[in-house]
Parts: C-alpha cells; structure tokens; sequence
C-alpha cells in the first residue's frame, strides 16, 4: 500500500468507506451499477498521467490472471464470455470518458464498493502491463524489479529476506509523505526488539506481547498497546461426524481455561473472544463456555444420529483470545 492506490479506502475509523483514486462515486439503488469518478491530478512513479483506462485495465485483466483460482470480479457482466475469450472486451465496464468508469453486475451487489478497499484491487498501470501476458506479470521486471504504483512512495529496492527500500515521491496527489526515505526490514522478534532498544531502527510492530513490562521502563521508546487483528482460535471441521456433536464442541470449550493462558502466556495482555474476531463486536447472547472440568466429560448416546444439528446457529470456529 506504499506503492500503490485503490479506487476507495478505509477511514481512520476503520469501518467508513472513502475516496483514493476515486474522488466520489454513484452506486444505482438495485446496486447493479457502480460510477466512479477519478481524480485528474493522479501520476504514476514514471510521470504517466493515471486515467480510467488503468481502472478498466485491472479489472479487465484480473478475471483473466491464472494465478488465483476465482477472480473477484467475476460478478461484472459478461465476465465469463470475457474470460472464456468469446469476446476481447469485458462488456460490464464502461469507460464512460478519460476520468469516469461504469460498472455493471449480473446480480446486485452491496459490498462491491467496500471490496475496493482490499489491497488486492490496487489500481495498475496500462502502460507498463498491457504488452506483458497475464501468465507472464509475476515474472515481469514490473513485479520482481521495479514496481510502479501511484501511491506515496516509489521503490528503490529489495535485498531478498533482509529489507525493502522506499523513497517519498513527490507529486503525490495526497501531497508529498512527510517522512522521505524508508527502510522495511525482516527482522525476528528477539532481533526486532534489540534494534529498536539501540536506535538502530525507529518503529516496530508486533511485537511479543510478553515483552510490554519490560520496554515500557525504556526512556528511549514510545509503547504503544493496540488491539491487534490477529487471534488464536480452534477451527472445528463439522464433517467430522464426532464434531457434529455440539456436546463435544462445548466439553473441548469447557476444557481449555482460556483465561488462564492469557494471564499465564500474555500477562493479561489479550482479549478474550466470543465467537466473533477482533474487529467484529462479538456476540453477547452465547455461553461463554468458561473453563470447567467438571463439565469436559460426555456420555454418548447411542440414539445420537451422526448428522445431529443445533437448532440455532453455531460459530464455526471458535475465538480463543486476541493479543494487544
């Protein structure tokens, strides 16, 4: 996302939809057709003036890209004639002039907008990738050597397993980055920390949560402790005709005492989940099948049909604890 745009993106609020390459948008009411309107101030890293053409492009080529199994955008019209190569042109999207682009959907479509903020629908340039064969991009210079994006920095270069260097570009249409040179590093966490401690590096993320005690007594660093995204859960496979028992689910919940290891692995750094992931509010009503031992012991029944169900639904995984 250095590198690169989307049309739309994430608020700092994390959940509101706002405009990136494009400045405003209009979405039908049966939501089948989506209008974006681009910015025309937009430059590539090579000076290359962005337009629709790169939108109708990217979305063009991703449906015929060989390297994923289902292309996201197969719900634009006439995708499979356009994939199947009956015909050269992807009939659902419209360049209606140089800075507007029309999308239209087999069937409607409420979450198309948001899926624009997904960093797999960075915007990509025509006139560096359209000579280059879909089965042919990730071996492109584009992709292995130098990358060119609209986004706030452009790519120096990238030593394999050790860093990743970036330098502000300065005709960002967002104004120029107000930190000009950038070094990402690949660094383990014991590694991460000792370099950070010494100044050797500025930030670092994700640290072990483990560690917090200790580098919050460092004067030199500033200790920051957010909910992070990432959770630790079980995933229960419900074709196994054991795991269709809900008992079984719920003894397995019973058995693990899940604030235990948070208290026990994280010094109480860590939120413990209900059903949902972080991000998600969770959900209030379910029993939070609290460690009990007492309760980890089942008597089968034999009358017990192996397709047995729950009369309401059920969370397919279940959240152990996100880390801060």
């Amino acid at each position: 996302m250095n590198i690169f745009n989307t049309l739309a993106k994430t608020d700092t609020d994390l959940s509101t939809v706002i405009p990136d390459l494009a400045e405003r948008w209009e979405v039908s009411p049966d939501a089948k057709m989506y209008t974006f309107f681009l910015r025309k101030n937009v430059k590539w890293h090579d000076g290359q003036p962005f337009t629709g053409r790169d939108v109708v492009f990217t979305f063009s080529r991703d449906l015929l890209n060989p390297n994923q199994v289902k292309s996201r955008f197969e719900g634009i019209k006439g995708a499979d004639d356009f994939k199947n190569a009956k015909t050269d042109k992807l009939a659902g999207i419209e360049l209606v002039d140089d800075f507007t682009v029309r999308i239209s959907l087999d069937d409607p479509d409420a979450n198309f907008l948001v899926d624009q903020r997904d960093q797999r629908n960075v915007i990509l340039p025509e006139h560096i990738l359209s000579d280059v064969k879909p089965d042919q991009v990730l071996n492109s210079d584009f992709a292995v050597k130098s990358p060119i994006g609209t986004g706030p920095y452009k790519f120096v270069q990238y030593v394999t397993d050790q860093f990743a260097e970036f330098e502000a570009f300065p005709d960002y249409f967002k104004g120029k980055p107000k930190i000009d040179h950038m070094i990402m590093k690949r660094l383990d966490a014991n590694v991460a920390e000792a370099q950070v401690e010494s100044g050797e590096v500025d930030l670092v993320l994700r640290l072990n949560p483990i560690e917090y005690e200790r580098l919050s007594k460092v004067a030199s660093l500033n200790l920051f402790s957010v909910p992070s995204p990432g959770h630790t859960s079980l995933i229960f496979n419900l074709t196994q005709p054991r795991m269709q028992d809900k008992r079984v689910r719920q003894a397995i919940y019973y058995a693990i005492d899940r604030k235990g290891i948070i208290q026990a692995l994280f010094n109480g750094r860590a939120t413990l989940r209900n059903g949902a992931p972080p991000g998600l509010d969770g959900y209030s009503d379910l029993n939070p099948y609290d460690y009990d031992q007492k309760r980890t012991s089942i008597t089968p029944r034999h009358s017990d049909s192996p397709t047995t169900r729950l009369s309401r639904p059920f969370p397919r995984s279940g959240q152990l604890f996100s880390s801060n």
